[in-house]
């Protein structure tokens, strides 16, 4: 009987009401979800299931006024994605209409799927702009007699503009989709423009801050569906990113509702996975007749407690190799030279290492990377790399005249290429003390061949 109902409803070919489309990979404080990005994902899977609800998707313009033909939509989207590589992800997404409500009665089914890919062009190295370009085909899985569906497959392309400032980015995507033009009323169907942009912060590594602006629909190019939507991500746990997101129509095309909310989960790998949040901590030595034990008969008293000893420092300073030694290696992103939150307080301990020891005049922030990509690309990313440690450094209060970053590329690694762990290990940051006696003007930077020994 609803079907029956509806069927008066359903406009001539085939509309899709929804207007919501997911290229984001939604996992991670950094990430957009409806708009595309050079900025990419680790290497892995990630997965996303989005629920929103949208009222009054669907208008029809009268003389006499405005009549909804669908007055809320709420839909469950499905988004699966895959990086072999940091600079190319292959993604999939599905809507699942589970209610629709109409004036006469309401109705579910199915929505349009996409298969597509992101492909890094140039990638968005620290305050580099990154272009990408992100092809995608439409296949017509979609209840186009509930005005849900396109009826035909379509094809089309983003091309993204975006670059990544530290906690803050922006990214800027212009497309189309393209399918064969069915009339329905006064409108062509079938394709649009694929327009956006949006900024982000990063307010803490587990939370970020999201607006996007977005003009996608496949009503033509007269009538573009605009929204705004101000969105979050919260990491529940590692790996799993909880998302929320309000948006408000800001015209009445076809798939722009009056208000929109929402709601979802996503899984992928966490840009932390491998690496130890935890700052090492000294153990006492066993007892007793042990360094740091008190001298007790051990007929009398078979137990002690050692005396509490200092925990090792997180960095010092060699005077042997001219090194400031760091417990841990700083470690960085897949690809990127954005560092990862478990760097911090060995930063700080190479921070408190400079404080106190003045006469460093001059160090030397060496750049490493693992061997994804060419020679020039990773010695550009190795500087990068470098000049972001020197970054943190000048902002706690370091005289940037006493440090010099260098990139080296892949040429030292501290494990060979073909070890299971060297795309992570080998991503990382060393200091070498240079001649204090030497003009910083007139010192020349030491190849990979000249540096000290590990």
């Amino acid at each position: 009987m609803i079907a029956l109902l509806l069927s008066g409803l359903a406009l001539a070919g085939g509309l899709d009401a929804h207007g919501f489309q997911v290229f984001g990979r939604s996992s991670d404080p950094g990430a957009y979800v409806r708009l595309v990005t050079p900025d990419m994902a680790p290497p892995g899977f990630d997965v996303a299931v989005l629920v929103d609800h949208g009222n009054q998707p669907l208008m029809e313009v009268l003389p006499d006024g405005k009549v909804p033909l669908i007055t809320a939509l709420t839909t469950a989207n499905f988004a699966l994605g895959w990086s072999p590589v940091a600079w190319l992800r292959f993604d999939a997404t599905w809507a699942g209409h589970a209610l629709g409500a109409t004036p006469v009665g309401s109705f579910a089914g199915a929505g349009d799927a996409r298969v597509g890919a992101t492909w890094s062009l140039v990638r968005p190295v620290e305050r580099r702009v990154g272009v990408a370009l992100s092809p995608s085909v439409w296949l017509p899985t979609g209840a186009s007699r509930y005005n849900v569906g396109v009826s035909s497959v379509g094809g089309g392309a983003i091309l993204a503009v975006g670059q990544s400032l530290g906690s803050f980015g922006w990214t800027v995507n212009g497309g189309a989709r393209l399918s064969p033009a069915e009339q329905v009323r006064n409108l062509a169907v079938g394709s649009g423009p694929l327009l956006g942009a949006g900024v982000r912060l990063e307010a803490r590594e587990d939370f970020g801050l999201g607006l996007e602006l977005t003009a996608q629909g496949v009503t033509g190019w007269r009538s573009v569906p605009v929204e705004a939507m101000l969105t979050t991500h919260s990491r529940y746990q590692p790996g799993t990113w909880l998302v929320a997101g309000l948006a408000v129509g800001l015209n009445d095309a076809v798939g722009a509702t009056s208000w929109r909310v929402v709601v979802g989960a996503a899984m992928g790998r966490d840009e932390d996975d491998g690496v130890a949040d935890e700052v090492p901590v000294w153990l006492p030595p066993p007892c007793p007749g042990s360094p740091g034990c008190p001298a007790v008969d051990p007929a009398e008293d078979p137990t002690c407690e050692p005396e509490e000893q200092p925990p090792e420092p997180l960095a010092y300073l060699d005077q042997e190799r001219n090194r400031i030694v760091v417990v841990e290696n700083v470690f960085f992103e897949e690809g990127a030279a954005r560092l990862l939150g478990s760097a911090e307080p060995f930063l700080e301990g190479v921070y408190q290492v400079l404080v106190e020891h003045p006469e460093v005049d001059h160090l030397l922030i060496e750049g490493h990377t693992n061997n994804h990509g060419s020679d020039a690309y990773n010695l550009e990313l190795g500087q990068a790399r470098a000049e972001q440690v020197e970054a943190w450094l000048v902002a706690r209060g370091i005289d940037e005249t006493r440090l010099i970053p260098k990139g080296y590329g892949f040429r030292r690694p501290l494990v060979p290429h073909d070890d299971p762990e060297a795309a992570r290990i080998n991503r990382r940051v060393e200091f070498t003390v240079l001649r204090s006696d030497e003009d910083p003007e007139e010192i020349r930077l030491p190849g990979e061949e000249e540096l000290p020994p590990k």
